[in-house]
């Protein structure tokens, strides 16, 4: 009797109870004679859905196409612990007359089902409730639930040789920075002021990127955002959100629960803010939030004309920021400034003026036009030696693929004297299902062979060898740009092409004793690839 098996595990904490199942399933499939024809299992996947689980679809597609006459399974509740999905599983089955096993329970019927599913699901309710019982337990002796938190750092405890989770301890630096955010705010400053000050000062955002509005205040639904974050004044807030799955698609959805279901739990030991600044930025908050809602109220009662003379204002604030936007005036260095110090990316902090985000970075207030006569200077020296040297490098590449190749074509001639031995043997016998399964196995591999074979032959031809004509050709091309960009700076054609062949400009600055002040030096990482496609200008 041909059987499939199926495992399941719930929790990356159980890497091996997956394993282990497929183990114990084919030893019970070897006392009952069973011939194991596949195996199906899903992995860190919870069993309260069927949609979200690629292996138990596999194996539903595997019923209709009858490649087994039986399923067996450790417990019933490793296909799934919802009674409708495994009501509906079941249903299935009986349909395509194919029986289900398992090893704790036997042979399946509609009695296991229905108790067996009742008992599967009140499972997954009481292991939610107690999930949550044990999270306001832990907050309750000091613990803080969820990721990590801006202006706290996560405390590495172990208690009994166990791990103690959630603990917190304030960082300091990050602590400088929230108060600096409050009081800015209090003091009436906008929140794209504040934040286009952070950026400014190159301070990294919680998320290591720019600051903007949202990180600052969230969403009013969800309190959400640094300027609401309770624990700042030594509450901790949680049991916000309920997580639900959808009934159709198995997706996790976040619903918000209403406050008043909402726990808080005090933890003055992670106080950064006082309680009465707090208090007074929410109530900021709250006003600010209710002028905007007047506004949109008083938008609603107005007339026709006069929404629609708004709406013509609107749209004409809207394109003259859309116009000075697109006024970037394109420059030789543009997004292409790195500090070879700290491996980042050189930031502008204002018009003309770049410094490196590391803070006591000598590459600081570095102004344009000097950086530009460097970068130009320093692109000067590409010559006929470094291409040369770079299609060294792709010529060895190139061998390394002829390599590769050379043993695909030795692996694909095996297979196909494998498959021309097996057809030989049965050229006057019947070939059977089993044989011819495995036949398209193998032809499947001759076809993989194939393709790589091909694809290796495109990287083979792109690595073409150019003549010393040819590349002095290219050079001659590239001086040629550079000499149009001095006479020209501001020509965007030319700007656009010289910029296309910098992948980097390394930054370095080093103290000169006896101009006493920090010299620049850049070096270039070409993009050799472009270069070599060079057109004449």
């Amino acid at each position: 009797m041909r059987v499939a098996i199926y495992a399941r595990h719930s929790s990356d904490k159980q890497s091996k109870s997956t394993r282990d199942q497929i183990a114990r399933c084919k030893a019970w499939c070897a006392q009952k004679y069973y011939m194991v024809s596949d195996v199906f299992f899903d992995e860190t996947i919870s069993g309260a859905n069927v949609q979200n689980r690629p292996g138990i679809r596999n194996l539903i597609k595997a019923l209709l196409l009858n490649n087994f006459d039986k399923i067996v399974c450790e417990d019933l509740s490793r296909l799934s612990r919802d009674q409708e999905d495994i009501a509906a599983f079941y249903k299935k089955l009986l349909f395509l007359d194919i029986p289900l096993e398992t090893i704790s329970d036997g042979e399946i019927n509609e009695l296991h089902i229905g108790l067996k599913g009742t008992m599967n699901a009140l499972y997954l309710k009481d292991l939610a409730d107690k999930t949550k019982r044990g999270m306001i337990a832990a907050v309750l002796n000091g613990s803080v639930p969820g990721g990590k938190t801006y202006g706290y750092d996560l405390v590495r405890e172990f208690k009994n040789d166990e791990p103690v989770r959630g603990l917190r301890k304030i960082n300091q630096h990050e602590a400088e920075i929230i108060r600096t955010i409050f009081n800015d705010y209090v003091d009436g400053n906008t929140l794209s002021q504040i934040c286009t000050r952070l950026n400014r000062m190159a301070i990294p955002s919680p998320k290591d990127k720019k600051w903007n509005k949202t990180t600052l205040i969230g969403t009013v639904e969800r309190k959400t955002g640094l300027l609401r974050q309770t624990l700042y004044k030594g509450v901790v807030t949680f049991n916000k959100m309920a997580y639900k799955k959808h009934p159709d698609t198995g997706n996790r959805l976040s619903i918000i629960r209403p406050e008043n279901e909402w726990i808080r739990v005090p933890l003055p030991e992670l106080t950064i803010i006082e309680e009465p600044l707090f208090d007074k930025v929410q109530g900021m908050i709250e006003a600010r939030s209710s002028i905007n809602k007047e506004l949109k109220n008083q938008r609603a009662v107005m007339k026709q004309d006069e929404r629609l003379e708004e709406n013509r204002k609107a749209v004409k604030q809207h394109r003259s920021r859309q116009i000075k936007q697109r006024r970037y005036q394109l420059q030789l260095i543009s997004r292409k400034l790195h500090c070879a110090d700290h491996n980042k990316s050189i930031i502008s902090i204002r018009s003309g003026v770049y410094i490196c985000p590391v803070k006591n970075c000598r590459n600081r207030n570095l102004h344009r036009a000097p950086l530009v006569e460097l970068t130009r200077q320093s692109m000067k020296t590409l010559n006929v030696t470094k291409l040369k040297q770079y299609l060294k490098s792709l010529e060895q590449e190139k061998r390394e693929y002829e390599k590769q190749q050379i043993l695909l074509h030795r692996n694909l001639d095996l297979k196909r004297t494998e498959i021309r031995s097996i057809l030989d043997q049965f050229s006057k016998a019947k070939i059977r299902t089993e044989t011819r399964r495995y036949l398209d196995e193998k032809e499947q591999e001759c076809q993989r062979f194939i393709y790589e074979i091909n694809q290796l032959q495109k990287d083979i031809d792109a690595r073409k060898v150019l003549t010393d004509k040819e590349l002095k050709e290219i050079i001659s091309r590239f001086q040629t740009l550079l000499l149009l960009n001095e006479i020209e700076p501001e020509d965007e054609y030319v700007l656009e092409q010289l910029n296309s062949f910098i992948l980097q400009a390394n930054l370095s600055s080093v103290w000169d004793d006896h101009a006493l002040e920090y010299q620049t030096s850049i070096t270039i990482d070409f993009d050799f690839k472009k270069v070599l496609k060079i057109s004449k200008p």
